[in-house]
């Protein structure tokens, strides 16, 4: 194909994961590298750095949106935001270092827990449970039993949309930190990452609009077949050696 109809394609396929993205509270980018990895052919840090790109530009719109609705959790974005910027420099430092197959098998492993935890029904605290006395000082509701699993919607048992909102609030600050990595190292590619930000972009704002509406199982289902079948993908291509 050329570069017109590829960069047709990047954005179309962009859109689509802007929209899951935001469902989900992911960004985009759990959807986007995998995608450009496996159906584009693109290097695995080129598809990173574009997704970094793509979500920098597009998670301050999404957001201020959900802000505006009084979706997101400020204070829990914040709180966590310390420990996953330090967590995004150390892995995009890495993730410069290991080679490209071992990262697409990571990258898969975590899809597929995030998958499971996604569908894993969540466990109703007993009643005559006390808080834990950080979170009561810290006000972020979690329970002192509910340490089991690190993932907001799990651990925390907030709500599925409140955990993707303040997700969102929070993605924008950890992928910046990220792509001063990347971009330091080269693999920030401009014509890849302008239309994957365009596509992105649309992709999120439609998502935002729909999650106001939508039903949390739904968006469940959804995110957990979708993140499973990228996840079962990414593995086998990365223990084949193809990527």
């Amino acid at each position: 194909m050329n570069i017109l109809e590829f960069t047709l394609l990047v954005w179309v396929g962009a859109l689509v994961a802007g929209l899951l993205g935001a469902l989900t509270g992911l960004g985009g980018g759990v959807v986007l590298v995998p995608l450009l990895t496996i159906f584009f052919k693109v290097d695995i840090r080129y598809a990173i750095g574009a997704s970094l790109v793509s979500v920098i530009a597009t998670s301050s719109g999404a957001a201020a949106a959900y802000v505006k609705e009084g979706f997101s959790n400020i204070r829990i974005g914040m709180f966590l935001e310390i420990a996953t910027t330090l967590g995004a420099l150390l892995g995009a430092f890495l993730a410069t270092k290991v080679p490209t197959s071992a990262m697409a098998i990571i990258f898969g492993l975590m899809l597929l827990y995030s998958a499971f935890l996604a569908r894993r029904p969540r466990a109703r605290p007993p009643a005559d449970e006390s808080p834990d006395p950080l979170a009561t000082r810290l006000r972020l509701g979690i329970g002192s039993g509910a340490v089991k699993v690190v993932a907001m919607d799990q651990a925390m048992k907030i709500p599925f949309k409140v955990s993707t909102t303040t997700s969102n609030f929070m993605i924008g600050v950890t992928a910046a930190a990220s792509a001063g990595v990347y971009l330091n190292r080269g693999y920030i590619d401009p014509g890849l990452s302008m239309p994957v930000m365009l596509g992105v972009l649309a992709g999120s704002v439609l998502g935002t609009r729909i999650l106001m509406k939508a039903d949390t199982k739904l968006l469940r289902l959804v995110f957990s077949v979708v993140i499973l079948l990228l996840g079962l993908e990414m593995i086998y291509k990365g223990l084949a050696g193809r990527i």
